[in-house]
């Protein structure tokens, strides 16, 4: 009898394990629950050393390693719970800790990669018997682990089996996604609300006042912003047109009407872009107040204005690079703000030669410092020419199409220039900082719109009197104040 019975129960166990039928308890998962939010990841190896991202890139594939913390948005990450108990650790670019391949051996890499809700990019925070520090374990069963414990820079992050070392053993704290740098150029800026909504100047018009709304996105001007630094992390908003996005009357009162206008320098119209860990930013005013859409609607003509910062959707914006049409990025301004004209246009001055005593172009001063990109164009030449007392100093030219036609704007004198031969420059780029450098006798820029390149070999005066065009020693020059104010060139 005794052997029926064991004879029936080894029988069973081999019908359960053909069937993978498990008949132990389950037990009750003893993952911590870990608050949403963004966080730096510290090794228990060393308290100086964090999870990061290679280069602050953002491409698929993108090494994580150890690195030195550094108080960089590539060492921050937004945690957040998915609806099935697992997390997603996402960087501050919106790509998530992902282990290479799917593969549980241990050892595989663990990259940056854009969400797909694989197995991969799953984790949970477990705790490690190391007051504050946790296992962190991925889906397909191994934890985060330091390759071979060693705490140099660059050191790889990966997967391994658990093994209860310090390289294993990781601290979460809780921090904030820092303004970002914005590469220079032009882009359309969609709501978080509908992928298919923007930031448009109603009916595209340029006059100082104009409304800015949420509309179907149309590829058209009226949507198409030059992002342009001015200090730090501060930057306008220029639409094609030249105008910038401005808060009404400068108050940061929540609902205030947000407003093409005029660019002026004040807080109004300077802006921070501050990550969101979702490939979105938030869009934040000098004033403190953040770009809103009013309501969270998303009807074509719905308001932008300014709020309080809240973490809705109505408070994200993507940005996506696009190109001005031609009819636009030949629109120009003077490269300087809140800027006054010390000497114009073909001003005679007793003190240049006898032989060539009239002003080929505009002397600028102005407590502003920044001297900008008068159009869009190409920078053809950058350097010194002359030393001491003679030539222009530091310079840059730019080459520009208008009407058709090729010219060049020319910046003379400058403290220092921050663009390079090949750079392309959008209209309010900044190219330098005003300065005294070479033939001048005070901080200023003299600034000159012709028709050839010299390598920087530029006239400053010449010897014909009238007209707003003129040509002396085979350069035609135009009165650069006719090409802002009519945006072409003189006939």
């Amino acid at each position: 009898m005794k052997n029926n019975l064991k004879k029936c129960f080894v029988t069973l166990l081999a019908i359960i394990s053909i069937l993978n039928v498990s008949i132990l308890p389950s037990y009750a998962d003893d993952s911590v629950n870990m608050a949403n939010g963004v966080y730096v990841i510290y090794t228990a190896l060393s308290s100086k050393k964090v999870v990061d991202v290679y280069n602050y890139s953002s491409s698929d594939g993108t090494n994580i390693q150890l690195y030195d913390s550094n108080s960089t948005n590539a060492q921050t990450f937004l945690v957040s719970k998915l609806s099935d108990g697992w997390y997603k650790i996402a960087n501050a670019n919106g790509k998530v800790l992902d282990v290479a391949n799917g593969s549980k051996k241990s050892g595989t890499n663990v990259r940056l990669y854009t969400y797909n809700g694989s197995d991969a990019q799953k984790w949970k925070f477990y705790s490690s018997g190391k007051s504050g520090y946790y296992y962190i374990k991925n889906k397909l069963g191994c934890v985060l682990d330091v390759s071979g414990g060693k705490t140099s820079n660059g050191t790889n992050i990966c997967v391994y089996t658990k093994n209860a070392s310090n390289a294993q053993k990781w601290k979460l704290v809780r921090t904030s996604f820092l303004p970002e740098t914005i590469t220079q150029k032009a882009y359309t800026i969609s709501s978080a609300l509908s992928s298919n909504k923007v930031i448009d100047v109603y009916n595209n018009a340029s006059k100082d006042g104009t409304n800015i709304q949420l509309y179907t996105s149309n590829s058209s001007n009226a949507q198409k912003f030059n992002i342009v630094k001015v200090s730090g992390t501060y930057y306008k908003i220029v639409n094609a047109n030249g105008k910038v996005l401005d808060v009404a009357n400068g108050s940061k009162k929540s609902g205030t009407n947000v407003q093409l206008y005029t660019y002026n320098g004040t807080s109004s119209q300077l802006w921070q872009f501050y990550p969101t860990g979702t490939g979105y930013y938030t869009i934040r005013n000098k004033l403190g107040c953040y770009l809103d859409v009013s309501g969270g609607k998303t009807t074509d003509g719905t308001n932008i204005r300014v709020y309080t910062g809240n973490s809705s959707s109505a408070q994200n914006w993507k940005l996506s690079a696009t190109t001005i049409s031609s009819s636009s990025t030949s629109s120009w301004q003077y490269p300087v703000s809140s800027y006054t004209i010390s000497q114009t246009w073909l001003h005679y001055s007793k003190y240049a030669s006898s032989s060539r005593p009239y002003h080929l172009g505009l002397d600028i001063t102005s407590s502003n410092k920044t001297i900008m990109a008068a159009a869009s164009g190409t920078v053809v030449a950058v350097g010194r020419n002359g030393s001491g007392s003679s030539g222009n100093g530091n310079y840059v030219v730019i080459k520009h199409t208008l009407n058709g036609k090729t010219v060049y704007s020319f910046y003379a004198h400058l403290a220092s220039y921050c663009v390079s031969k090949g750079t392309s420059v959008s209209k309010g780029t900044k190219i330098g900082v005003m300065g005294n450098t070479g033939n001048s006798s005070g901080t200023h820029l003299h600034f000159a719109i012709t028709n050839t390149l010299k390598s920087g070999s530029y006239y400053g005066y010449g010897n014909v009197s009238s007209g707003n065009k003129v040509t002396y020693s085979g350069v035609t020059y135009y009165d650069p104040t006719y090409v802002i104010k009519n945006n072409k060139l003189p006939s």
